[in-house]
């Protein structure tokens, strides 16, 4: 038995493929612990098969609230499902009484304008690898820059701070090579002169520090901190002086993210890191404490227009990162057909990997069975699923399983809530991650019908459904 050594080499489909060189190329990913890829099948139905331990930060759960720490856990969510539908309750609205006055205000409607401002303000988490040009990037930076005006002794900035103080620094951690003109190191940005000071160079950062924000650090340019000075407020304000310096930093968050997209520039917001592992190289005061954290980098203008993309990779399942991970290392003949994902490898009594014991995958060879939809609610089904995975209708089988066919869980949300507005009904998330089809989907409809819930369906043109 030979499977899995480096040097094993297989034929498929006249190709010569390497296993330990797709092994390699597994490992090399951030959301993979251990792999190892086996041949299964016989002579025209061989499949390379892949089997994945992955690492403990890309186990599919829940992610806390930006800026969480990890030990405010308890009594968290954990279910997915159960927090997109805690998502979609929008807890943090007052629940209306109807013993209470309420005032209708006059409004207009958006406004593209005002529509591009809102899908503006976005956490950004995909970032091209190409270089940020320094001018742009000394723009963004800017807005964070003090104004010396003529009547008055004391600088002004574009967002407030108790007293006047401006306790909060902002540093920077910025990769090699990806802003012009500037070497990799840590930096901190003086306001009042528009200069970084280099305060250490680039050092090879163990990117598990940020934890669930993992694959987002390693697509990114720099990390940004907002780090408080409590030495320079605390005099004024005493034990108040911590808060102050938090309602500070929310102010320069918002500042930023606002002002960032303006230069192709996107921000995302980030919770969880062990940055006393990153704190010597700052050269910080003992009184310092980190406030708030940013990972950013170069984006696409087209991401500032829409709100997220079928192919948003924090949400994709492990087995399609590995995939693309793939497709820009390895000819497309040596990519494995099939993923299996295991807790752990089973052992020999010699503590090595028993290979005869890996699972087979539960389908060897899946064929795509195309079922066109047939009733008008299928119809109907199927139009809101093309107009949300960009497709045409006549590509949606009922049989699809919405996350096979580009779908993720924001998609989800999305799709469920259009479904709400078209029959009428209230269907849980959770049925339908249950059975993500169309033909599941029907059903559940039919069953809440059968439990007294008055279907009446939405006469709205699907494409104009707003959210």
């Amino acid at each position: 038995e030979f499977l899995g050594r480096s040097d094993f080499q297989v034929k498929i489909n006249g190709y010569r493929v390497e296993l330990g060189e797709v092994e390699a190329a597994l490992s090399e990913h951030s959301t993979v612990k251990e792999a190892i890829v086996v041949v299964l099948g016989e002579s025209e139905h061989k499949r390379l098969v892949a089997y994945i331990v992955p690492s403990q930060s890309s186990v599919d759960k829940a992610k806390l609230p930006e800026g969480y720490q990890p030990s405010q856990t308890t009594g968290v969510i954990q279910d997915p499902v159960e927090k997109i539908e805690f998502k979609l309750k929008q807890p943090g609205l007052r629940s209306p009484s109807p013993t209470k006055e309420t005032i209708s205000l006059p409004l207009s409607e958006f406004d593209e304008a005002q529509k591009e401002a809102y899908l503006k303000r976005q956490s950004y988490r995909q970032f091209l690898m190409q270089p940020l040009p320094l001018e742009e990037f000394s723009q963004f930076l800017s807005c964070l820059l003090q104004m010396k005006l003529d009547d008055f002794p004391l600088p002004k900035y574009l967002y407030p701070s108790a007293g006047n103080l401006y306790p909060v620094q902002t540093y920077l951690l910025i990769k090699p090579e990806r802003v012009s003109g500037l070497s990799g190191g840590i930096y901190y940005y003086c306001p009042r002169e528009h200069n970084l000071v280099f305060l250490n160079p680039w050092s090879d950062v163990d990117s598990r520090i940020y934890g669930g924000n993992q694959p987002i650090f390693e697509e990114s340019a720099f990390s940004l901190f907002l780090i408080s000075k409590l030495s320079a407020i605390t005099p004024m304000y005493g034990e108040l002086a911590e808060n102050f310096c938090f309602l500070e930093a929310g102010h320069m968050g918002q500042l930023l993210m606002n002002t960032a997209p303006n230069y192709q520039i996107g921000l995302c917001p980030i919770g969880g890191l062990e940055f006393d592992k990153l704190r010597d190289l700052f050269e910080l005061e003992s009184n310092q404490r980190l406030i708030y954290s940013f990972l950013g980098g170069k984006i696409d203008p087209v991401q500032t227009k829409q709100l997220f993309g079928k192919s948003s990779k924090d949400d994709r399942s492990i087995p399609q990162q590995l995939n693309e991970h793939l497709q820009g290392k390895l000819p497309q003949y040596m990519l494995p057909n099939d993923y299996v994902l295991m807790d752990a490898f089973p052992l020999t009594a010699n503590g090595k990997v028993n290979r005869k014991a890996l699972p087979a995958p539960e389908i060897l060879v899946q064929e795509r069975i195309f079922i066109p939809p047939s009733t008008p609610i299928e119809e109907k089904l199927a139009g809101i699923w093309a107009t949300i995975l960009e497709l045409e209708v006549n590509q949606v089988s009922v049989n699809d399983n919405f996350f096979d066919i580009g779908g993720n869980s924001l998609l989800a949300t999305q799709l469920i809530s259009r479904i709400r507005q078209f029959c009428q009904v209230d269907l849980p998330l959770s049925d339908f991650f249950a059975e993500p089809t169309i033909a599941g989907l029907v059903e559940h409809i039919e069953v809440l019908s059968w439990v007294g819930q008055d279907i009446q369906y939405s006469e709205t043109n699907i494409e104009e459904i707003e959210l």
